[in-house]
C-alpha cells in the first residue's frame, strides 16, 4: 500500500506532483471522452493548459480521505463517490461565479443536486477514485522515485508556477468574454447573426 513520506515537506512535495499528475489525467480523460463523443478536439478544462485541477483536487481530498480508513474497495468506492461529488459540486458554483459560465450541466439527469452533480457523475467518482488509489497512484510513486529530488522540485516548481499564470490569465480572459458576450446580447448585435 502506497503512503505518505512522514517528513512533512517530503509529504507535500508528493502531495504537489500527485495533484499536477491527477490534473493532467483528468484532462486526457475530459479531451478523450469528449473527442470520442464529438468526433472534434476540445480542450475541455477552465484552464488554457493541458490540466484539469479538479480532477486533482478530487484525487487528493481521495487520497487523504482513504488515509483514514478506506481502504478496502468498496468503502474506497463509496468514500470517492461522495467527495467526488461533493467536490464538483463545489467547484462547479466557483468556477461558474467567476467565469459567468457553467462549466458541467447534469440538470437534465436524473437525481442531479443544482445542475452541478448527480448519481451517474458520483458513481463515475467512485469507479475513478477506485483506480486513482489503487493503480494510478502507485504508478505516479514509481516514477517520482526515479526523478532525481532536486529536478524534481525545480521542474514541480516551474510546472506550479505555469499552472498558477494560467489559472489567473484563464479567469481574466473568461470574465473579458463574458462581459463582451453579455455586452453584445444587450446592444442586440448577435439577434443578427
Amino acid at each position: 500500500e502506497t503512503r505518505y513520506p512522514t517528513d512533512g515537506r517530503k509529504r507535500m512535495y508528493v502531495l504537489a506532483w500527485e495533484f499536477l499528475a491527477f490534473s493532467f489525467i483528468g484532462w486526457c480523460a475530459e479531451v478523450l471522452y469528449t473527442a470520442f463523443t464529438e468526433k472534434r478536439f476540445v480542450n475541455c478544462g477552465f484552464l488554457c493548459g493541458i490540466a484539469c485541477p479538479i480532477y486533482g483536487i478530487i484525487a487528493i481530498l481521495m487520497i487523504v480521505a482513504s488515509s483514514f480508513g478506506a481502504q478496502d474497495m468498496f468503502n474506497l468506492f463509496l468514500l470517492s463517490a461522495v467527495v467526488g461529488a461533493a467536490s464538483e459540486l463545489v467547484c462547479g458554483f466557483v468556477l461558474e461565479k467567476l467565469s459567468g459560465y457553467r462549466w458541467r450541466d447534469y440538470s437534465e439527469s436524473k437525481y442531479n443536486i443544482g445542475g452541478y452533480t448527480s448519481l451517474f457523475s458520483a458513481f463515475f467518482c467512485g469507479l475513478c477514485g477506485v483506480a486513482a488509489v489503487k493503480v494510478l497512484r502507485p504508478l505516479i510513486h514509481t516514477a517520482l522515485a526515479a526523478l532525481p529530488e532536486n529536478a524534481g522540485r525545480t521542474l514541480l516548481f516551474v510546472l506550479v508556477g505555469v499552472m498558477t499564470l494560467d489559472f489567473v490569465l484563464s479567469v481574466f480572459t473568461r470574465k473579458k468574454r463574458c462581459r463582451m458576450r453579455k455586452s453584445r446580447l444587450h446592444t442586440g448585435s448577435d439577434l443578427q447573426k
